[in-house]
């Protein structure tokens, strides 16, 4: 196993964002994970990542552990524009990385579960990428594990609690009040279209944090639309899921990997 840490992927004015590179032994080019942390938009870090970068390299995948800015300093669209940067420099590295560009994938829990999901269903760049081209900042699919599909407060079935809303506070910054278009915005289930890539959703039905019904309704629009859903809900799983749970959805998702990289014809999977 070849592993590298503090690569730095992208730099501005006061910051630089680093990535954890994992790849397996050889010169092969891999299909690659992108692993995007949770922590409330908050907090956390790439390092969170490590355990399942190293046990995707054992299944054929290289895996990057990526930084992205934190609110409240950093608040909409900024994680966005970072996980964005990160698949458009994997694509233009990608002899470099030893990767296959049309064969990466996102994977994050919570908040990290969310921009998964955003990475794979905007159809154009946000913020500082807005005049960037798509294709190159798009994933082949995404994982989200207890990612919110919706921020905003659509009705009680949907809506996120108040604690969860205090996340949402330092990360939005804007009240919805006179800004419903930037919640929106920031929302995946507003992006989705025919043109979305494939998802996988892992959600646990007594989740309190992230109510399992965010990941309903984007399944539901996804399907309706024709676009490959895939959805795992797990009994007696929380927000956070025990071993037991995270191993069940270990297997589904290195399925769902495996069977879009048998479609567009990957070369390297064991």
């Amino acid at each position: 196993m070849i592993i590298k840490k503090n690569l730095e992927y992208t730099q501005g004015t006061f910051y630089s964002l680093k990535y954890d590179f994992f790849h397996p032994d050889g010169n092969t080019e891999v299909p690659l994970v992108v692993l995007l942390h949770g922590g409330g938009f908050t907090s956390g870090d790439r390092s969170m990542f490590h355990g399942e970068a190293q046990w995707l390299v054992k299944h054929g995948y290289a895996a990057a552990c990526i930084d992205y800015r934190l609110a409240p300093d950093n608040p909409f669209p900024a994680a966005i524009e970072d996980a964005q940067q990160f698949v458009a420099f994997a694509k233009e590295n990608s002899k470099t990385l030893n990767i296959q560009p049309k064969m990466i994938f996102s994977l994050g829990n919570s908040s990290g579960g969310y921009l998964a999901m955003m990475l794979s269903v905007l159809e154009k760049g946000i913020g500082i990428n807005a005049s960037k081209n798509i294709a190159n900042m798009k994933v082949t699919g995404a994982i989200s594990f207890s990612g919110a599909s919706n921020l905003l407060p659509t009705n009680p079935e949907t809506s996120l609690p108040e604690s969860t809303r205090e996340f949402l506070d330092s990360y939005m910054q804007f009240s919805i009040e006179g800004y419903r278009e930037v919640w929106e915005k920031a929302s995946p289930i507003y992006h989705v279209s025919k043109q979305s890539a494939p998802i996988f959703l892992v959600h646990g039905k007594n989740d309190t944090v992230i109510p399992i019904n965010q990941s309903r309704i984007i399944h539901k629009r996804l399907v309706e639309i024709g676009v490959q859903s895939d959805f795992l809900e797990l009994e007696d799983e929380s927000h956070s899921l025990t071993f037991e749970g995270w191993t069940t959805a270990r297997n589904k998702y290195l399925q769902f990997m495996k069977d879009i990289c048998e479609k567009q014809k990957s070369a390297y999977i064991k």
